[in-house]
């Protein structure tokens, strides 16, 4: 019986085991069937900014036109895989150029930089981002961020801000000149405006008067002498126009009109002066750079939600419609700012906030701050209106803003996000001329910097990658440095050499050297780690190898209007062959000489050879002359090298006749052995030197006709 119930036990436990195995694996299959749940990345807060290209946030963007985009965002803890990308819609598009960089992670946070988006005119200001990834259990995915675009400075199609008849143009009104001032009341002729655009439409030449034209008003006129000249200036585009006149009016828009089109260039109000009528106050044009919120002790919040406590928001903005005012006046007037649409925030303490003018450069920035805010959990803007009461003016300057706060939902996986890194940057380098030369040294001087305006960095190692191009001339290619404070720039200096390339002699290549950072920092009272790097380009122009060297095979000694030789040893060093090569000489000037060019051809590399050049010289004299070769390198650039010799030309040689003993003496007067002796020794005296030359011009002759032959 005992035996019995072990067995029917043994049997459960047995089928208990199975049916264990058996759900353990339906389990397993079906994860895997299901995979592992989607990742979901978040935008990090404030940090999305949005520029035009080389403008810094400062004009309209139109349909056709490129711009940028930065933001940043949380992952977590996964491989991102790139090439990464946004999906084109009605609003944006990729262009020929359009190129995505993605950083990091560093401290949890990634970094994206798009540029030369292209704006289509839509009005839906969301950019869809998407990211490949490689989950914990291998597997990969693809996770989708919303992106909201800062929309303030876009013009949709269609919102009649701009007529059929204008060219895609927007002038950056900060950098137009104009090469008089201008006095309202009073023509003033003969000007040259200046200004750079961005856009299309406009064909890179000179146009004649009649190709354009400018209505004339109370203002500006043009004649038949005015040229309007398109073309770049430091890789931006610029137009020029030149004999426009001021008639004195107020109107300070300046029109021209191209094939039947038209764009509008303002002159900027710093170029008027004397206007004797009350003045208009300027228009204001709020341009938001940055948003920062903060808590009650200072720190950056990274997320906002509903429990959040009340909370700070501060925000810097241009106002490029004060570009005409001085620095003086708006530190003289009073400035206000409120709260006009908080969407999503409340204001328990009140609408107005504090502003401030931060710096004044082409444009004045001003600083919005507005204390004891508190979210409703919507994410949403934050409007806020400005207004300035200068001294200048009868009426205040008021106008209008909209800064982005991004709400970010706190979630487990949010737990781990860390505070805001700082990141160390080079700030600018130089390296004294505009190319290197190959085979030369130069120091390299860089400034790096600590971007963060509260945290610092420690334990800073800074490593120089000189790549292919450059090697390390007399230094380490690593260094350390113990700390660097909040914003603190430091100069370093390292002794760099440019390595000789493969490419043809004068052929200029950009190379790049390579500055990577490892630095840590404190976040939440545990060190964490952090890295960067830059790339710095440096032309290199490559030596050219082709040389003469000193003559020593020559005819050093001539008689006037003798032929000599000279013959120049040349050699071609380089990696490419050099070709037609030719050689001449030149004398001082008055000497009466013959030397034909000669062309020797192309000589290839790493070969040598001789250019023999013949000379005669008509005047005796000693002389000091050049050999000329010139020669092409593979780019058919033409140069030139001398090479000094110095040849000695000398007088004739005539003999003096001898006479007979015999002539003139009287008969009977034979002279005596010892006489005859004397007169032989007397003949041997004038025949020597006179054999001794004959020889020397034959040996002489005989060597030349032996180079003919060879």
């Amino acid at each position: 019986m005992k035996r019995t119930h072990m067995r029917i036990i043994a049997f459960i436990i047995a089928a208990l085991m199975v049916l264990g195995l058996f759900s353990g694996a339906l389990a397993f299959l079906a994860r895997g069937a299901a995979g592992d749940p989607p990742i979901r990345p978040a935008l990090y807060p404030v940090n999305t900014r949005t520029t035009l290209p080389q403008t810094d946030y400062l004009e309209n963007i139109k349909e056709g036109f490129k711009f940028n985009i930065y933001f940043q965002f949380t992952f977590p803890s996964t491989t991102v895989l790139t090439p990464s990308y946004f999906e084109s819609n009605s609003t944006f598009s990729y262009s020929d150029d359009t190129s995505i960089e993605i950083t990091g992670p560093v401290g949890g946070v990634y970094s994206v930089s798009i540029q030369n988006i292209v704006y289509e005119g839509g009005s839906s200001f969301n950019l869809s981002f998407k990211i490949p990834y490689t989950n914990a259990s291998g597997q990969a995915g693809e996770a989708t961020l919303t992106v909201p675009v800062n929309s303030t400075r876009f013009v949709p199609s269609g919102s009649g801000s701009d007529d059929d008849d204008t060219f895609g143009v927007t002038i950056f009104t900060a950098d137009t000149t104009v090469s008089r001032q201008l006095k309202v009341g009073e023509e003033t002729s003969g000007l040259t405006v200046t200004f750079f655009y961005t856009g299309y439409g406009l064909e890179r030449r000179e146009y004649t008067a009649g190709e354009f034209s400018i209505p004339s008003n109370s203002s500006f006129s043009w004649s038949r002498n005015s040229r309007l000249r398109i073309d770049r200036d430091r890789n931006r585009d610029r137009g020029r126009l030149t004999n426009i006149t001021y008639n004195g009016g107020a109107d300070r828009l300046l029109r021209v009109n191209l094939d039947g089109e038209y764009f509008e260039i303002p002159i900027p109000n710093r170029y008027f002066e004397g206007e004797g009528d009350e003045e208009k106050p300027p228009a204001s044009d709020i341009v938001v750079e940055n948003v920062v919120v903060k808590n009650a002790a200072g720190q950056r919040l990274l997320e906002i939600t509903e429990d959040t406590p009340p909370f700070t928001v501060e925000i810097t903005y241009y106002d490029i419609g004060l570009m005409g005012e001085t620095r003086q006046s708006l530190e003289r007037a009073r400035l206000h700012t409120f709260v006009t649409n908080a969407t999503g925030f409340k204001t328990p303490g009140g609408t107005r906030g504090r502003l401030e003018l931060v710096s004044f450069s082409q444009y004045p920035r001003f600083r919005a701050t507005f204390d004891n805010i508190q979210s409703d959990g919507v994410a949403t803007s934050f409007g806020f209106r400005v207004q300035y009461d200068l001294q200048d003016y009868d009426d205040s300057v008021k106008g209008e803003g909209t800064a982005i706060l991004f709400q970010v939902t706190k979630s487990e996986e949010d737990d781990e996000i860390a505070p805001l890194k700082p990141n160390v940057i080079v700030e600018s380098y130089g390296f004294g001329d505009e190319a290197i030369t190959a085979g030369d040294e130069f120091d390299l001087d860089i400034s790096f910097k600590n971007t963060s305006r509260a945290v610092g960095v420690e334990n800073v190692v800074m490593t120089i990658e000189p790549g292919s191009g450059f090697s390390i001339a007399a230094a380490s290619n690593t260094n350390f440095f113990s700390s660097i404070a909040p914003v603190e720039s430091i100069p370093f200096s390292i002794a760099l050499r440019a390595n000789p390339a493969g490419n043809a002699a004068g052929t200029q290549t950009e190379y790049s050297v390579t500055v990577k950072f490892a630095y840590q920092y404190l976040s939440k009272q545990e060190y964490a780690s952090g890295e960067s790097s830059v790339k710095i380009a440096i032309p290199v122009v490559q030596l050219d190898r082709f040389s003469a060297d000193e003559i020593t095979d020559y005819t050093n000694t001539l008689q006037p209007g003798e032929e000599g030789y000279i013959s120049v040893p040349i050699t071609n060093k380089g990696k490419s062959p050099t070709y037609n090569i030719t050689g001449s000489v030149t004398m001082p000037p008055g000497v009466e000489f013959s030397a034909p060019n000669v062309h020797f051809g192309n000589l290839e590399a790493g070969k040598a050879g001789n250019l023999d050049i013949n000379i005669a010289i008509f005047t005796p004299g000693q002389y000091d002359g050049y050999a000329v070769i010139q020669y092409e390198d593979e780019n058919m650039n033409q140069k030139e090298l001398t090479v000094p010799f110095s040849i000695m030309v000398m007088e004739p040689f005539i003999p003096e006749p001898v006479l007979p003993p015999d002539i003139g003496q009287p008969a009977g007067n034979t002279p005596g052995p010892v006489g005859m002796a004397v007169a032989g020794a007397g003949g041997l005296m004038v025949a020597g030197p006179i054999a001794l030359y004959f020889i020397k011009r034959m040996k002489a002759k005989g060597s030349e006709d032996m180079d003919e032959d060879f």
